[in-house]
This record gives structure tokens, sequence and C-alpha cells, in this order.
């Protein structure tokens, strides 16, 4: 874990110094960001970190939000429990919307075709009912090549989409019309996926958010890393994170000596031991069993610098606290 660590850090130090680009049609705006929120949902920011100010708006919301510097790198927003925290071109944060704590991750900018985009992504995936219960968290992994996307979805593992059960290996065809991509199911009965593919640093990501692609009525929340590295990123990751109804403001720790991922917040303090579970699990996704708070409770850490996610496993022990629907998100 140490060698590849080193390797995978060395390997994108050397690509940012040189100005390494992933593609050339990328689609920006300069004053709006797109929000993915962990109630399924899609928001519009304008940011303004100079002014000391954002608005945020759809499904309902307009609002509008002063800033201060939190003295580590992020901004609190207003009086509340509200913040958030920029770094390579994404936006992490929390905000409130009536009584609820929204989580977020938002891009500004995003491809416009599949070019540069190919490849094998680590996937978290939150699906909830649309008054914000029922939460559940599941790993799984994608392909993207051309204009086909197949994701593998197995609550039991986290495998490759090349040595996936056929039960749980979902295939899609892929279009695009203003940088929002369409992946409509090869066997009818599930609902498509709209994304966008954004540009974060000297990575890329999908992102959405809509209808839940189990069409069981809940709404979903997808964030899919490149797997690019072999290894995790050590240092320390802040951001928002949820848990029931609650969200909490975290800062991780990601030790490579150690192996391990501990997270402290107001509401949340806990440790793993991280680890792979099989040969066919990808080397940037992590499983650990938590060890403080919530003794023995599963949890899945992936990670492409600069973003850190993290989601409860679905199935759990015997005996042991079920944290699906536990996320978060962080940024260096």
């Amino acid at each position: 874990m140490r060698a590849a660590t080193v390797c995978a850090l060395a390997a994108s130090l050397a690509l940012a110094a040189c100005g390494g680009s992933r593609g050339s049609d990328a689609a920006e705006d300069d004053s709006d960001h797109q929000v993915f929120a962990a109630d399924g949902r899609a928001y519009t920011m304008a940011l303004d970190l100079g002014a000391g100010r954002y608005s945020l708006g759809g499904d309902g919301v307009s609002d509008l939000r002063e800033l201060v510097p939190d003295g580590e790198g992020g901004w609190i927003v207003g009086a509340g429990p509200e913040r958030l925290r920029s770094a390579e071109g994404l936006v992490v944060g929390v905000h409130q919307v009536g009584d609820t704590l929204l989580p977020y991750v938002a891009a500004q900018t995003f491809l416009a075709s599949t070019t540069g985009a190919a490849g094998r992504y680590n996937l978290m995936i939150r699906r909830v009912a649309a008054d914000g219960s029922d939460a559940s968290t599941h790993p799984a992994t994608a392909t993207l090549s051309g204009n086909t996307l197949q994701i593998c979805e197995n609550d039991y593992e986290v495998v490759y989409t090349s040595a996936c059960a056929s039960g749980s290996l979902r295939s899609y065809t892929v279009s695009v019309a203003d940088s929002v991509f369409t992946a409509t199911p090869t066997v009818a009965g599930t609902p498509p996926i709209r994304f966008r593919i954004a540009r974060a640093g000297q990575t890329e990501l999908l992102l959405s958010v809509g209808e839940s692609t189990l069409g069981d009525g809940r709404l979903q929340w997808l964030v899919a890393l490149k797997e690019e590295f072999a290894g995790f990123f050590p240092g320390r990751f802040v951001g928002p994170g949820v848990l029931g109804g609650d969200a909490d403001w975290l800062a991780i720790t990601m030790d490579a000596d150690a192996g391990t991922y501990t997270a402290l917040g107001g509401a949340f303090e806990d440790q793993a031991v991280l680890t792979s579970l099989n040969g066919q699990q990808p080397p940037s996704m992590f499983h650990g069993e938590l060890n403080t708070q919530h003794p023995g409770s599963p949890v899945w850490v992936l990670q492409n610098y600069p973003l850190l996610i993290v989601g409860g496993a679905p199935l759990v022990p015997e005996g042991v606290t079920n944290l699906s629907g536990l996320l978060q998100i962080a940024l260096p």
C-alpha cells in the first residue's frame, strides 16, 4: 500500500507540474456551478468568493448567502451550520433548505463529449425518498467506452465490470446534447441516467442526480471517480457529511503509513483500517470497518485527487449498526 500510494501521488504531481490536460472540449460557464445535492436534486450556484457570497436556485429554492473565511481554507456561510470548500474546480458544502441540511458537490467545467473520459470509474450511489427518508448508499463500478456505459452494482461485492456477475451488470447506450449525457438502458425496464462529466484538476468525474435507476420511486445521487492510480492520496480532507437527517462538517485524515481513514466532526468521530476484499476490487476503492463510535460498521472509501467520498455499506453483519445512507464528501 505504501509503495502504491507514493507512485500515485508522484504521478499526479508530475502531471500537474507539466500542465497536463485530458481533452480540450470542455464547456465552461464563467459564473454558474452545477450543484448535485445528496437529496438527488439539481441546483445552480452563482459563486463569488471575492465578494463573499453565493446564490443557490432550483427545485423551488432561491437563496442568497454571505460567506466569511473559516481560517482553514474554507468558508462559513452565514451564522448557521452551512459551510463550503473549493479546490481544483470543485466545490463541496452543506446548504440548508427549510429544516433540511443538504451536502453537495458542485462543478463548473464540463466535457461536451466523452473524448478523454473513457476508462474505469468507481461509484458511490445514494438513494433517498423524495421527503429525505429511507436513504441508502451503494458502492459500484463503471466502465465508459465510446457510447457505451456499463455499471456493476452488487451489494455483496465490489468488482470491476469485467468481473461482474450477469445479474448485477447494467449496460447503457450514451448520447450527449449540450454537455448533458443520457445513458439509455439496453434492456427495457429501468430508467435512463442523465449525467455530466466534470473536469477537476487533472481528472474527470461523472456527476448525476435524478430518478433512481432501480425504478423504485426514490431519487438518486451518483458520483463516479475515474480509476487512474493504484493507492490512495494521503493527507487531510475537509467537507460535509450526512447520516440520517443530520449533516456535519468533517476533517478526514488519510494516513498512508497506517493505511487508515479517520473522520472527526461534531457528531461523527470514527476510524477504519482500509483493505481490499478481493483481487478484482479497484485499487483506489477501499473497504473498512469502523472501530470507535460505530464498531464493526463497514464503510467504503473512494478517492481520486482532489475528491474523497465515503459511504456506508448497504449490508452489515448481524449485531452491527447499519450505516447505509452515510455520505461524506471532502476536498483537501
